[in-house]
């Protein structure tokens, strides 16, 4: 299997996971994040300067670039039908985009609504609706096709996600330790079979945990009883800014900050 990264030296790269070289190479500015079009023929990046591209998934060739933000781009997502493109913003917007066959890019709605800055995007599984989690630990809900805030946020708790990648949530809310704060952790993402869930922290630690990871409640004072079992991977000497399954779930990549490490960590089911 291939996956794609990006990185502050502002290259974008696509590796091979088994032989574990990189297949494809292209440099442009500092970028901050990246991801598939659900076809595979697209990469979506989001840039420190407020600019998105989506590039050829083959050659890394620019297909279209569009600059809607002044400051960082902190998270890109394509829809699960490959229609739309989402791009979260340190500006507190999220900038909603049609995405044709070719990969161009037509600017559909500034999303706002969000306190600060935003980061992270999920779409529900029809396409339909946009969560957003905000660094103010907001959770935002936006419809897709009206291109506007859906406000109410309790006919979607039973919407299914074709990712997962907020930190708040009734299904993750698992991940946090009783001494956590809201910074501790930087990244989850659900596994594409749906059961279970990585995330990463400051500490250096790759964890996975069953999905949903729910614990055993809140105490008073809204700290998690019990946080549930789970397997924690130590390879990474400073914090892991994010980690992602592998198409088939049996590899997880995980991605450093100041240790400039990306690892592979095989997935064995446990007895």
């Amino acid at each position: 299997s291939i996956y794609a990264t990006c990185a502050e030296d502002g290259t974008v790269r696509v590796w091979n996971a088994a032989t574990k070289e990189t297949v494809a190479r292209a440099q442009f500015t500092k970028a901050h994040c990246v991801c598939y079009s659900p076809d595979g023929k697209f990469i979506g990046v989001g840039f420190d300067n407020g600019r998105v591209a989506v590039l050829n998934a083959l050659d890394l060739s620019e297909l279209c670039k569009v600059r809607k933000q002044r400051r960082d781009i902190t998270c890109v997502r394509f829809s699960p039908d490959g229609k739309y493109f989402a791009a979260g913003a340190a500006m507190r917007a999220v900038n909603l985009y049609k995405v044709d066959a070719d990969g161009d890019l037509d600017h559909v709605a500034n999303l706002s609504g969000a306190t600060s800055n935003v980061l992270h995007v999920d779409f529900t599984k029809d396409s339909k609706y946009l969560q957003v989690c905000t660094k103010s630990y907001e959770l935002l809900y936006y419809d897709v096709e009206e291109a506007k805030f859906f406000p109410k946020s309790r006919d979607l708790k039973d919407a299914e996600y074709a990712t997962f990648t907020s930190i708040l949530g009734w299904s993750v809310q698992g991940i946090w330790a009783k001494e956590a704060d809201g910074s501790d952790i930087n990244m989850v993402n659900k596994s594409n079979g749906g059961n279970l869930l990585v995330t990463t922290d400051d500490d250096g630690a790759v964890r996975v945990f069953n999905y949903p990871c729910v614990g055993s409640g809140l105490d008073r004072r809204g700290k998690l009883n019990r946080r549930p079992e789970h397997v924690a991977g130590l390879g990474h000497s400073e914090h892991v800014t994010n980690a992602v399954f592998n198409a088939d779930d049996s590899t997880i990549i995980s991605v450093g900050g100041a240790d400039n490490a990306i690892m592979q960590w095989k997935v064995v089911a446990q007895a």
